[in-house]
């Protein structure tokens, strides 16, 4: 981008943030005062220009194995499950090819804790060296570490927290699979909320005092 266009990108920012200032203003003049006003987001943004395609590091470091004459694929078909420990799909979720879960499973429960700390050790190691040797990975999670409740068991076995800046690639997100481990995010959507949980925090804020120095936006639920 040139700097004209980045700053009038800047204006467009500034501006939105001084409309919904001044929504929460006329909101606030409309209420008594026995009324609680809680104004939050879910989340935050950062900048989205680098794409990680999980499935291709994955492949690239044998976890993941194609089946012959197949060079890319989607929704996870090409792959040769019988040589295949881990697969990548939706936004940062891997999953272990568990014997007795996945229909073609080859790892063995023994072996759930190894693979786990094997994974994590070398993401949390990887470096995006086209990219003056950031680490494109701030945190990688167990599912029993990121959730809980009732459906534990449905969520990946690790959950990648990408750095800002990162993000998993396009093709990675619905189980394909691209030439590159790295690239360009070239598409207009040059931010986005599928990172690290800790770098992307939601808003808060009340016209009251909030108790305690831990308010969190899941209180409200």
């Amino acid at each position: 981008n040139t700097g004209r266009e980045v700053e009038g990108y800047r204006d467009v920012i500034r501006d939105l943030y001084v409309s919904m200032d001044e929504l929460v203003g006329r909101v606030v003049e409309q209420t008594g005062p026995d009324e609680a006003l809680l104004v939050l987001s879910d989340h935050g943004f950062k900048p989205f220009r680098r794409c990680v395609d999980l499935n291709a590091w994955l492949r690239e470091h044998g976890y993941l194995t194609l089946q012959a004459g197949a060079t890319t694929t989607d929704m996870l078909q090409g792959v040769d499950w019988a040589q295949t420990t881990a697969y990548a799909v939706g936004f940062g979720g891997i999953y272990l090819n568990l014997e007795g879960r996945e229909a073609q499973g080859v790892v063995p429960d023994e072996d759930v804790g190894a693979v786990k700390a094997e994974l994590r050790d070398a993401l949390l190691a990887l470096r995006d060296d086209e990219g003056d040797g950031a680490r494109p990975i701030g945190a990688v999670h167990r599912r029993e570490q990121a959730y809980s409740g009732p459906y534990v068991d449905e969520a990946p076995d690790l959950f990648v927290g990408f750095a800002p800046g990162y993000r998993s690639a396009w093709k990675s997100v619905t189980g394909g699979l691209g030439a590159a481990v790295f690239s360009d995010n070239t598409r207009p959507w040059s931010g986005d909320h599928n990172m690290n949980p800790a770098d992307v925090p939601g808003v808060l804020f009340a016209n009251r005092a909030l108790h305690g120095e831990t308010a969190d936006i899941t209180d409200i639920a």
